[in-house]
């Protein structure tokens, strides 16, 4: 059975909010190559909104496999969890509409063959996912999610959202 694995960035004082705009400088080669290697490992991915819609107007265009990422990112599984999108078009790509019963969903794609889904939602920068994902892992008693993986950062960040 495939794994469910969500990673979430947070600061020391709790601030999950719009890590693009603070991780990056905490990065290790090291990080990086974790990180590509788990990416490298998914056999799809479990994008919100926000974040499809981002790597959907970057990673087709990246035509010569930058970083060695964009081959696989463009033709892995790609299930989009949103209540507003109203079409997914990129490659490989299957939009579950909020409403649905998720935990029934999510269970479904995890007895498919292919390796583990990784939940790429961008959730603190999106609060209305931020209580979707409090709200979908009570009900589900964390049984779709595999494994949690929280980066701490060693930063302060006193004026952004605290999850």
């Amino acid at each position: 059975m495939r794994k469910v694995i969500a990673d979430e960035y947070v600061t020391l004082d709790g601030v999950m909010e719009a890590p693009e705009k603070w991780q990056f400088p905490y990065f290790s080669d090291d990080f990086g190559e974790f990180n590509k290697a788990q990416i490298l490992s998914f056999g799809a991915s479990l994008p919100g909104r926000v974040t499809y819609e981002i790597f959907a107007s970057y990673w087709p265009l990246q035509t010569n496999n930058e970083i060695g990422l964009a081959d696989k990112i463009n033709s892995a599984p790609k299930f989009v969890l949103s209540s507003s999108l109203q079409k997914a078009e990129w490659n490989n790509s299957t939009l579950i509409k909020d409403g649905k019963n998720l935990s029934e969903e999510i269970n479904k794609l995890k007895q498919q063959p292919g390796g583990d889904i990784g939940i790429i939602l961008g959730l603190s920068a999106v609060p209305h996912w931020s209580n979707r994902l409090c709200k979908l892992t009570s009900s589900m008693r964390f049984s779709s999610l595999s494994t949690l993986l929280l980066w701490e950062v060693e930063s302060v960040f006193s004026k952004m959202e605290r999850t």
